[in-house]
């Protein structure tokens, strides 16, 4: 009978953790694209705000037109360099600094359209 006990609490914690998961999952008000996505919402959207959150040095060796240089490292910093009613597209070399960036401003910013360009931008 503990056994039964046991299985079913370790049964209710994992279900409960899981369900934790999930919600955060699609609590994300930011969404991940593609670079060929991204690409397509450049040009159908001239009030994007291009947001690159490499380093200064990456930015000068090559970057999308338009884009707007802030380190992620910087970032929480230079919040106030962000226009205020603008979707954002946030993009660095591979992804993970521009989805950290995006988790950040996130609660800084509700209902704001962030959008992650995860994989490189730049064509080879």
């Amino acid at each position: 009978m503990r056994i039964v006990r046991l299985i079913f609490f370790c049964l209710a914690l994992f279900i409960g953790c899981e369900a934790s998961f999930t919600e955060q999952a699609l609590s994300a008000s930011y969404k991940n694209i593609s670079p060929e996505e991204a690409f397509s919402y450049i040009e159908k959207s001239p009030d994007l705000f291009i947001l690159d959150v490499r380093t200064p040095e990456e930015f000068n060796q090559k970057h999308l037109p338009d884009a707007v240089n802030i380190p992620v490292d910087e970032l929480s910093g230079r919040v106030g360099e962000l226009p205020e009613n603008k979707a954002l597209l946030i993009y660095c070399r591979s992804g993970i600094r521009a989805e950290n960036a995006a988790r950040m401003l996130e609660p800084l910013m509700p209902g704001r359209e962030i959008l992650v360009v995860k994989g490189f931008i730049f064509p080879q």
